[in-house]
C-alpha cells in the first residue's frame, strides 16, 4: 500500500486542487447560465395543472397524459420563440387549441429513452395573450420521469447559444479525452520498441470511448447538431464498453499477471453483456429502466473492486521481490478517476440534476487520468529504451537490434506461425572501406539497414556482424514471403547500396528452425557467389 507520507506529495495536492478547480467551474458555467436565463426570459413559473399554478421544473408525468396551460404574454415580437427543454417525455404544444408543435420519437437501439432534447416553438405578435397547452407523456410505458425543463421566451438563438457557452467548457474536456486516445494510437502504431508491457492499446480504446461518452453527455450535440437518437445510442453504448478495456489496461501495468484475476475480467464482463443483450433484444427492456441502469452501477463497481485488488496486489508483489517502481502519475490518475466517479455517483444519488449531464466531475477526473496514464507510458518507454541502448540492445550505428536483441527476440517468438527468416550479407563492404574509407563503409552500412527496416520493419531487423543482417517476415502464406524477399532484393541491388539475400519460410511447427536458418544461409551464399562472378570483384 501506498504510505500515508506519499499521498501529501506536491504533485498530488496540486492536481487534487486542479481537478477541483475545473470540476466546480464547469458547475458554475451551467448555474451561471441557468442564472442568465431566470433573470432574462423566465417562462417556466404559474403553469396551470390540475387547477394549481406550478411551477413546470417540478413536474413529472404520470402514466397517462398530463396538461400544463399558461397564458402568453400581451407583447409578443416576430423574434420570440417559446424555448424549452424535454427528458424522456413526447408532447404536443397547442395555442388556444390549435396544434402547432408535437415532438415524438419511435423506438432507438437502446429502447424508448431519449434524455434531453431541445425545442423551440416560433411565435407570432398574433398569438400575444393565448393561451399555450402543453399535453405531455412519458417516453417510457411503465415510468413516471418524462419532463420539462427551463423554459424561455426569448429569441431561440439567444436560448440556445447560452447552454452551448455553458456546455463547450466540459465538451471540450471530453473531446480532450478522446484526443489522448487517439494521440496514444498513433504513439502506438510509431513505436520502435515493441517490448513494452503496458497495453497501450486498450488504453487508447477506453480513452476514445470514455471520451465519447462524455462528450455525448453533456448534450452538447444535441444541442447544436440536433442528432438526438445518435447521441442516445452513443451515449449507452459507450457506457457498457468502456470498463472493459480500461481494467485490461490496468491488468497490463501490473507486474504479478495474476491470470485468475484475467479470468475473472472476462467473465464478469461475459455476464454482463450477455444478461444486457438479452434484456434489450430477447426481452425488449428499455435500456434507460432503473434495474438496467442499477446494473450497470453493479458491473462498474465489480470491475472497480478488480482494479484495487490488482493495484494491491501488485504492490505486495513488488515489495516483496524487491521491484521498485516509479509509477506517480499512475496513481495520480487512479486516484483522480476513483475520486470523481464517486463525487459524481453521490451527486447522482442525491437527485442532483445537470443540463451538461451526469459526468461533471467524472470527464475531469477522465482526463486527468488518462494524460497522466499517456506521461506515465512515455516516460517508461523512454526509461526502457534508454536501459536498451545502455545494456547492449541496440545497435549504435544503425539503430537496430544488436546480436543480444536478436536472440531475445527470436525467444519471445520462437512459438509465433508463419514466419520468413532472411539473412542478409553487404556486398563489397570492404572495398569501400579501402577505397573510400570507413565513413562510406560506415553510409553503406547504413543505407542496407535503412532499406531492410523498409521492407521488413525495423522491430523485426537486426545487425549481428559488421556487413551481416538477420530479419523475420510473419508473413501468411510463402507467396506473400517471397514477395518480400524480392522486394528487398531490388531495393538492394543498386552499386550504392548493395547485398546479397537468402530466406526460407516456415509454414508451422514442423519446420526446424536450424534448417530453416541453414537453407536461407545457402540462399544468401549463393547469391553472393553469384554477385562477386558478374561484378569481377572477389573482395568481400
Amino acid at each position: 500500500m501506498l504510505k500515508i507520507k506519499k499521498i501529501f506529495k506536491p504533485v498530488y495536492i496540486l492536481t487534487f486542487l486542479l481537478t477541483v478547480s475545473v470540476g466546480l467551474a464547469m458547475i458554475y458555467l451551467n448555474i451561471h447560465s441557468e442564472k442568465l436565463r431566470q433573470s432574462e426570459s423566465d417562462f417556466s413559473n404559474d403553469w396551470i395543472y390540475d387547477d394549481t399554478l406550478v411551477d413546470v421544473d417540478t413536474v413529472v408525468t404520470s402514466r397517462g397524459i398530463i396538461s400544463l396551460s399558461k397564458q402568453l404574454p400581451e407583447n409578443i415580437s416576430f423574434n420570440d420563440s417559446l424555448c424549452f427543454i424535454s427528458l424522456n417525455s413526447f408532447f404536443d404544444l397547442y395555442i388556444d387549441d390549435e396544434l402547432v408543435y408535437s415532438y415524438t420519437q419511435p423506438a432507438n437501439f437502446t429502447g424508448y429513452g431519449y434524455g434531453t432534447a431541445y425545442h423551440a416553438v416560433n411565435l407570432s405578435p398574433d398569438q400575444a395573450g393565448k393561451t399555450v397547452r402543453i399535453d405531455m407523456r412519458s417516453a417510457f410505458s411503465s415510468r413516471r420521469n418524462g419532463r420539462i425543463r427551463m423554459i424561455s421566451l426569448e429569441n431561440a438563438q439567444n436560448y440556445f447559444s447560452r447552454f452551448a457557452r455553458g456546455q463547450m467548457f466540459s465538451f471540450i474536456i471530453s473531446a480532450g479525452i478522446s484526443l489522448i486516445g487517439f494521440l496514444l494510437l498513433i504513439f502506438r502504431i510509431g513505436l520502435r520498441n515493441n517490448h513494452i508491457e503496458l497495453d497501450i492499446v486498450s488504453l487508447a480504446i477506453t480513452a476514445i470511448i470514455a471520451g465519447t461518452w462524455m462528450a455525448v453527455d453533456t448534450g452538447f450535440l444535441r444541442l447544436t447538431a440536433n442528432a438526438i437518437t445518435v447521441s442516445r445510442n452513443l451515449n449507452y453504448i459507450c457506457m457498457h464498453l468502456c470498463f472493459l478495456p480500461l481494467v485490461i489496461f490496468i491488468y497490463s501495468a501490473t507486474k504479478e499477471r495474476n491470470k485468475y484475476l484475467l479470468l475473472s475480467i472476462y467473465i464478469v464482463s461475459g455476464i454482463y453483456f450477455i444478461v444486457v443483450l438479452t434484456a434489450r433484444f430477447l426481452m425488449g427492456i428499455d435500456m434507460a429502466k432503473n434495474a438496467m441502469i442499477r446494473f450497470f452501477f453493479i458491473y462498474a463497481l465489480a470491475m472497480i473492486i478488480l482494479s484495487v485488488i490488482m493495484i494491491i496486489k501488485d504492490q505486495h508483489y513488488c515489495r516483496n521481490n524487491s521491484i521498485y517502481r516509479k509509477m506517480d502519475f499512475f496513481y495520480i490518475g487512479i486516484g483522480a478517476l476513483v475520486v470523481c466517479i464517486l463525487t459524481d455517483v453521490v451527486i447522482y444519488v442525491s437527485g442532483v440534476r445537470s443540463v451538461s449531464g451526469y459526468a461533471t466531475f467524472s470527464r475531469v477526473g477522465c482526463y486527468v487520468f488518462f494524460l497522466s496514464m499517456g506521461i506515465e507510458i512515455i516516460r517508461t518507454w523512454a526509461r526502457d529504451y534508454s536501459a536498451l541502448r545502455k545494456y547492449g540492445f541496440v545497435d549504435e550505428l544503425t539503430g537496430l537490434g544488436n546480436r543480444r536483441a536478436f536472440v531475445r527476440f527470436e525467444n519471445e517468438h520462437k512459438d509465433k506461425y508463419p514466419y520468413g527468416y532472411v539473412i542478409s550479407d553487404i556486398n563489397a563492404l570492404k572495398k569501400a572501406n579501402d577505397t573510400y574509407g570507413h565513413e562510406r563503409g560506415d553510409e553503406l552500412i547504413q543505407t542496407v539497414a535503412d532499406r531492410l527496416s523498409e521492407v521488413f520493419g525495423k522491430h523485426n531487423v537486426f545487425r549481428i556482424g559488421g556487413d551481416e543482417f538477420v530479419a523475420y517476415c510473419f508473413a501468411p502464406t510463402a507467396g506473400v514471403f517471397e514477395a518480400t524477399v524480392q522486394k528487398a532484393i531490388n531495393l538492394l541491388s543498386d552499386k550504392d547500396a548493395s547485398a546479397s539475400i537468402g530466406g526460407a519460410y516456415a509454414a508451422d511447427s514442423s519446420s526446424d528452425l536450424q534448417l530453416i536458418k541453414k537453407k536461407a544461409e545457402e540462399y544468401m551464399y549463393n547469391a553472393k557467389e553469384l554477385y562477386y562472378i558478374n561484378s569481377e570483384d572477389r573482395r568481400r
